[in-house]
């Protein structure tokens, strides 16, 4: 008896792709540098060590800029810029490409001098919402900003005084598309010449991008106490973590949503559901274009099944083999 192919070819899925059997999934710290190396990236580095076992999660530290493919960037869930200055000179064009593809759609933490890319990058300036025009240091006080407060990010925190390298920006992040401030810098509080007055100056920002991608930046990451002793921004960047890992983006409706020929697809957040009436016998499988296999179902009709966690960073193919003899794709 002929065999019947139901095929769903070439459409854009999430894949959850492989963290560790221990950890729930993984980051990538990129504290690689094409301009000035602060000496509080490797003190960074422990702090996220700490983090990944609090928050269970894999980490993965690197230097190296050929990390930035969309082959390898799929694996994650997470990528950290860990004062990782002047990217643009380090980051080839198909570098740059794959980070800001993953920006869209995935979490991205960034701090202090990952927002100093001396106009090498406009495209991840523009992204982010400011690039750095100055600095100074002092003692000075960060507040709550009105716009940010109901944020998860900030859940529990409240104004912090410390010392610290403070940034200007060239133009104000508040006024860049999805950005929502969460704290701002005091400039009448600092004991010292923190930074060119910019009036409103926003200091913690985060940008929802509409297909789901989660930016976090923090100009605090200059000194190693940031990350050692200033509970606040600890506590801010565990909460940034959480923020940033959760991105959930829609299964495109258009592609996979479709009812006929025996064959009921339906999708809900990060979950597909794939119902087959009367068709007897059949093997329902999920995979990669590269033919591996993501699930495998089978049983007898009619039959539901659900495939869950799905996101938006591979192609995938959605096979339900049946012994009914006729042919149906689904494609973009």
């Amino acid at each position: 008896m002929p065999k019947r192919i139901l095929a769903l070819a070439a459409v854009t899925l999430c894949a959850f792709a492989g963290p560790s059997l221990a950890a729930d999934y993984k980051v990538l710290d990129y504290w690689g540098v094409g301009g000035y190396a602060h000496t509080s990236r490797p003190i960074a580095n422990t702090y996220l060590d700490t983090l990944a076992k609090t928050l269970n999660f894999e980490l993965t530290k690197t230097e190296d800029a050929k990390a930035f493919t969309t082959e390898n960037l799929a694996q994650y869930r997470v990528v950290v810029l860990n004062n990782s200055t002047e990217m643009g000179k380090v980051l080839d064009t198909n570098q740059r490409a794959a980070l800001m593809a993953f920006m869209k759609v995935k979490g991205v933490i960034a701090w202090h001098a990952s927002g100093d890319v001396k106009g090498t990058w406009p495209a991840w300036t523009t992204y982010l919402g400011g690039e750095l025009s100055s600095h100074g240091a002092g003692i000075s006080t960060v507040r709550k900003d009105p716009a940010g407060l109901k944020h998860p990010i900030v859940a529990g925190l409240d104004t912090g005084r410390f010392d610290e390298e403070w940034y200007s920006y060239k133009t104000n992040p508040r006024l860049a598309p999805n950005v929502t401030v969460l704290y701002t810098m005091d400039e009448a509080s600092c004991n010292n010449s923190c930074s060119p007055v910019m009036g409103d100056h926003p200091i913690v920002w985060v940008r929802n991008e509409p297909t789901g991608g989660r930016l976090f930046y923090s100009g605090m990451g200059h000194m190693d106490w940031i990350f050692q002793k200033v509970s606040l921004t600890r506590t801010m960047y565990k909460q940034a973590m959480e923020w940033a890992a959760a991105t959930t983006v829609p299964i495109r409706q258009v592609t996979l949503s479709r009812s006929g020929d025996g064959m009921t697809i339906r999708s809900s957040g990060s979950t597909l559901e794939v119902e087959l009436a009367g068709m007897g016998a059949h093997v329902l499988d999920i995979g990669t274009l590269d033919g591996r296999k993501i699930a495998v179902r089978s049983g007898a009709g009619p039959a539901r099944y659900r495939f869950q966690d799905l996101e938006p960073s591979k192609v995938y193919t959605l096979i339900a083999t049946t012994p009914e003899g006729r042919e149906v794709r689904l494609s973009k």
